[in-house]
């Protein structure tokens, strides 16, 4: 009895703990420019990474990265949190046609943000401090394309004025 109440309860956490399907092998990953950058400077490197054995396809609106990127600071000082980005969502034309960018199996695609440029246009500015720094992608647009959320790795970081 006790053998199948652990292996009951293995089998929940273990569960928990698994991506929801669909996004097996697909990861996202963002690393600095600088570990160490002026208020107006912060500029991280957002990476798509295809770990499955199927091309996949990302939806090229990166022109305007506020659509789909999340990008969440918490001050290691004070524990505060604060969204520098926040994505939404969009009206797209219906005549309007998507470009996508393939990732082959295995294979990545790498995109530079300025997130002091981005988070300007949402009424936040970046203030001196040290940092963790997490992003999430979120997409729910386009045709046989990624979507979901996905959510990066964290990051320190330090701003200067």
């Amino acid at each position: 009895m006790k053998l199948i109440l652990l292996l009951s309860i293995f089998m929940l956490i273990s569960s928990a703990t698994k991506l929801p399907k669909g996004n097996e092998g697909i990861f996202i990953s963002i690393t600095p420019q600088n570990e160490i950058c002026k208020a107006d400077a912060v500029i991280v490197e957002l990476k798509f990474t295809n770990n499955t054995k199927d091309k996949v396809r990302l939806l090229d609106k990166f022109e305007n990265p506020l659509i789909f990127i999340t990008a969440t600071l918490k001050n290691k000082k004070t524990g505060t949190f604060f969204y520098a980005l926040r994505g939404g969502k969009a009206a797209f034309h219906s005549s309007e046609v998507f470009n996508y960018i393939n990732i082959s199996p295995r294979k990545n695609y790498k995109k530079e943000l300025n997130l002091s440029s981005m988070s300007k246009t949402q009424g936040f500015t970046f203030t001196p401090g040290t940092y963790t720094l997490k992003m999430s992608y979120m997409n729910q647009y386009g045709e046989d394309c990624l979507r979901g959320r996905y959510y990066s790795n964290e990051i320190d970081i330090t701003i200067t004025q």
